[in-house]
């Protein structure tokens, strides 16, 4: 989760590092998180080792209720750090991520509407053209494209995903490392199972 406030102290300093108890990763304090005005930046909670970041279901609500409940108004908050960027420069996500519906419950509607304005998916023959462009795309296969992603198999890496995601600002799901409603990007930990999204 990303504050997009500019001022004012970390409300999580608790959770800066893990504490492990018999060998299992643990969060420091149960104490409820004190809303604040942040700084922008990005929390990481290294509970265990993951390919994605580690924000379990559960602390996930009590950011997104702390950051509501502020006295002075609730703050800009996002799940994804290129949505706070892109708010803060006043343009659209350039990941696109306006089609993963789930994660824009908190964004401002402001962004949302920018965000919303610009949404498009790609062609299949546009998407395979910039493909063939990267080496490392050969075996690039497009499985399907809907509002919210273009699902593609045969990527040997994250690096050919993450330049077509950005050059037609529109999420690309790799099969290999599937994307799970509710919980986009995120490691498996602290969630419960949920479908592909």
């Amino acid at each position: 989760l990303v504050a997009a406030d500019r001022e004012g102290p970390d409300p999580f300093p608790a959770y800066a590092t893990p504490t492990v108890t018999n060998g299992s990763p643990t969060l420091n304090s149960e104490e409820p998180l004190k809303p604040a005005a942040v700084p922008i930046r990005v929390w990481l909670i290294p509970l265990a080792p993951a390919r994605r970041k580690i924000v379990p279901e559960a602390l996930d609500r009590r950011v997104v209720d702390a950051f509501a409940s502020r006295p002075e108004g609730p703050a800009p908050l996002f799940r994804k750090t290129s949505c706070a960027v892109s708010f803060v420069h006043g343009l659209p996500d350039y990941n696109g991520h306006y089609g993963i519906r789930e994660l824009c419950d908190i964004c401002p509607m402001a962004q949302l509407k920018l965000c919303a304005n610009s949404h498009r998916a790609p062609t299949t023959r546009a998407f395979l053209d910039a493909a063939a462009e990267l080496p490392e795309a050969a075996d690039l296969k497009v499985l399907d494209i809907t509002g919210r992603a273009v699902q593609v198999d045969g990527l040997a890496s994250e690096q050919p995903r993450y330049f077509l995601q950005h050059a037609f600002a529109f999420q690309v799901h790799d099969a290999g490392h599937p994307h799970h409603l509710n919980r986009h990007g995120r490691a498996d930990i602290g969630w419960e199972a949920t479908t592909n999204g």
